[in-house]
């Protein structure tokens, strides 16, 4: 995998391209200057990107910089496997080569993405673009938007009516699955059903990784978070 020498400047033409590509050919685009074009690319609620046809970055937008956190002028010229690694280059690879031969691909995959507290899965849909002059596919342009948000409320939606629905499961059962259902959607590590009087904070039901906290501990009110929650008088 080689590197060619990073843009000390944006190129904005890839971009102009794609914008090209996605208009009636019947309408024709009025002239954009450089710094208008690199505006509307970098408002984008998506991620925007065009690579050649070695899977090398030509042009990203200011989305893409913020997720991979790095300066623009270090994509120019860097083979995508740099930047999204191994085992998701292997994802979009072939879909890639589908866009080569001249196909447009639309496409949702999963990816795995780093973040505080481990990996999380992410749902992106994914529209890869052939970019094309008279020599035929030049490079390819790459629009990826991230579903997850969507995807896993759908999902925690159909798993809430799943539960509540099952007629073998006592009530203290559901709300226990219910509980551990939210940490799972949230992300969270632990999750817990409080009955608070006084100054007593009694925990009724828990979800916690390693059973650090269980139903029926109870613990001064003013040594938890949620007195913050309770001082605030509101939800």
């Amino acid at each position: 995998v080689g590197m060619s020498q990073a843009s000390p400047e944006v190129s904005v033409e890839p971009f102009l391209q794609l914008l090209a590509s996605l208009s009636d050919s019947v309408v024709s685009i009025p002239s954009l200057s450089s710094t208008d074009a690199l505006a509307i690319a970098d408002s984008l609620p998506f991620l925007v990107s065009c690579v050649d046809l070695s899977f090398n970055y030509e042009f990203v937008n200011q989305r893409y910089v913020d997720f991979y956190e790095r300066p623009r002028e270090a994509f120019y010229g860097v083979h995508i496997r740099e930047i999204i690694g191994e085992g998701q280059f292997q994802q979009v690879k072939p879909l890639i080569e589908q866009v080569i031969s001249g196909q447009k691909v639309d496409q949702q995959i999963v990816i795995e993405v780093e973040e505080e507290g481990g990996t999380r899965e992410r749902f992106v849909d994914c529209v890869f673009t052939p970019r094309l002059s008279g020599e035929g596919v030049t490079g390819v342009y790459v629009c990826v938007h991230d579903q997850s948000f969507i995807k896993r409320t759908t999902l925690g939606l159909q798993k809430l009516h799943s539960i509540t629905a099952r007629d073998d499961l006592l009530i203290d059962d559901k709300i226990q699955q219910i509980l551990e259902l939210g940490c799972e959607i949230f992300h969270l590590p632990f999750g817990i059903v409080s009955h608070v009087v006084g100054d007593n904070y009694s925990v009724e039901y828990c979800s916690s990784p390693n059973g650090e906290i269980e139903a029926g501990a109870q613990f001064n009110l003013g040594d938890c978070y949620c007195v913050q929650t309770l001082a605030r008088k509101e939800v």
